[in-house]
């Protein structure tokens, strides 16, 4: 095998490596702004209501996302 092709064959998973690296930057950032609108959402909710309603919203909403989901 000569040297180029083995340059060459390291290059490109080198490459491949970074793009998914990049991908998977990409992921945690979009991950990263979903939770901080959940923590946002629960500052609110905490701010004007008490825990207690909070929890209460909360499990409302979880249920009827479920039964929407389960039709």
């Amino acid at each position: 095998m000569p040297v180029n092709s083995i340059h060459l064959i390291f290059y490109s998973q080198h490459s491949f490596s970074s793009k998914r690296r990049a991908d998977n930057i990409q992921n945690m950032s979009h991950i990263v702004s979903y939770m901080e609108m959940i923590n946002f959402l629960k500052l609110i909710f905490c701010s004007f209501f008490s825990r207690k309603l909070f929890f209460m919203v909360l499990l409302v909403v979880t249920t009827l996302c479920s039964t929407y989901h389960l039709q």
